[in-house]
Formats: structure tokens, sequence, C-alpha cells
């Protein structure tokens, strides 16, 4: 199967699969197809997840849906919200400084196989 293919498989309970299908897909309204992936976890306010599909890369729209999951998170009154990327993401990295995120932690995961 290609890599980019993918299987939707219930990982989690039904409550949680009907709370992801509800979350908006922000700035969908404005493209023919998707441009963005809504993702969260249930253990900390953070940015999960932010996907922005090849075709509108490069066009800023990572700072609007970054700003909207904070605004998001935000509105729940928490006391911090965190966000990760790859170390080797500089873009998104960078939209994270934009957005007024600091670092306070670096972390190397190494594999032995």
């Amino acid at each position: 199967m290609p890599q980019n293919d993918l299987i939707m498989r219930p990982i989690a309970g039904r409550a949680e699969l009907d709370l992801f299908n509800r979350l908006p897909y922000v700035l969908n309204h404005e493209f023919a197809e998707p441009c963005s992936i809504p993702a969260r976890n249930n253990y900390n306010p953070i940015i999960a997840y932010l996907g922005v599909v090849p075709a509108h890369r490069g066009n800023g729209h990572i700072d609007d849906l970054l700003a909207e999951g904070t605004r998001t998170l935000a509105a729940h009154d928490v006391p911090r919200i965190r966000a990760s990327t790859d170390v080797g993401n500089v873009p998104m990295a960078r939209a994270f400084e934009r957005a007024g995120y600091v670092d306070f932690q670096r972390e190397i995961n190494l594999v032995w196989s």
C-alpha cells in the first residue's frame, strides 16, 4: 500500500471517534479540497497536530490554523498550551515562534534496530 493511503481504524472508544468527527476543519471552506487535518489528545492542552496538504503549503495557512487551535484551547481557561514539532520541521517551529510559543524542552528519540 502506498504511504499516503490512509485507513481509518477504530483505536479509541466510539465517543472519542464521534468527538474527533465533530472537530472543525479550519479553513476548509476556502478551498475545494481539505487543507487542514484536526487532531487532539486527552492528557494535556496541546496543539497535537496541524497539517496543510501540499497543494496549500507556503501560503501562510499554518498561522491561521495555529491561531485558531490556540484560541480554542485558551477558551477553556487552561494554565498553559503546549505544542511540539520535529526538530527538522523549521516552518512549523517558526510558526510557533510567530504565535508567541517558547521553547521549553528538546527531545531526541533514538531507536535501535
